[in-house]
């Protein structure tokens, strides 16, 4: 069979060759596909077999271009922010209120001043006769201390003015009667705060007093401090000093 096919080859290359050489016009000439045709179908005339068709596949006349694909093997990383708030708001009292309530029930408050007592009454020339009171009878600021914190329910000029003038003439005289008339005054180891209704409380001369505030009392014009020996009204509330607290009243009680 291989024998066949070259006879075959040789037989149409000495029929070409064999042709005189004349220039063919352009309608003679045929291409290389032609050519290509034209021996395939003569061979298999010749052999009586089918030629097969080969099929040219091109990537590039298809214009298909393979998908490139790309992995991303990386794992995000996920992040969490945490917010955090603040308050700023911040909330001030400037103004401060102390009371303390002892055993025996009084209503108290802290001292505050920047003199004694006894300091704060020789400034105040409204009780200049009680200075003067003080001093006959021996009450220094040094027995005060002992006794301090205390309330003084503190006589007025005006008030010293009340006693008829022989009576306070021999008082001055007599220390320990002035003594005690004067410690019936004050209020031991208590800065009093006078709430409305009924106080009682103990004096430094072991006499009773009894204050009385009514509860309708807005401007505190009517608060009254009653003992045996008599009844006085506070006119001034309050004044305040480093060992305690005094009130003035109108009338010697």
């Amino acid at each position: 069979m291989l024998f066949i096919n070259y006879f075959c080859i040789i037989f149409l290359i000495k029929y070409v060759t064999g042709q005189e050489e004349k220039p063919l016009g352009k309608s003679q000439l045929i291409s290389a596909g032609q050519v290509r045709n034209l021996f395939e179908k003569t061979v298999g005339k010749i052999f009586n077999k089918p030629v097969p068709t080969k099929v040219i596949t091109s990537m590039t006349v298809l214009n298909k271009t393979p998908a490139k694909t790309y992995t991303n093997t990386k794992p995000r990383k996920h992040v969490t922010t945490q917010r955090q708030y603040t308050t700023t708001r911040q909330y001030v009292t400037t103004r401060q209120y102390t009371t303390q309530t002892p055993l025996n029930g009084l209503v108290t408050v802290a001292t505050t001043g920047d003199v004694s007592v006894l300091d704060t009454l020789k400034d105040d020339e409204q009780f200049s006769t009680l200075v003067i009171a003080l001093e006959k009878a021996g009450i220094t600021a040094e027995e005060l201390d002992k006794i301090s914190p205390l309330t003084i329910f503190a006589p007025t000029n005006s008030a010293f003015a009340k006693v008829p003038t022989a009576t306070l003439t021999a008082l001055l005289e007599d220390k320990a009667s002035l003594s005690t008339v004067l410690l019936r005054h004050v209020v031991p180891e208590a800065a009093l705060r006078i709430p409305a209704g009924r106080t009682d409380v103990q004096t430094a001369s072991g006499d009773s007093l009894s204050i009385q505030r009514s509860l309708d009392d807005i401007y505190s014009e009517s608060i009254v401090v009653n003992s045996s020996q008599g009844s006085a009204k506070i006119t001034k509330l309050d004044i305040t000093a480093e060992d305690g607290v005094i009130f003035a009243i109108d009338t010697v009680i």
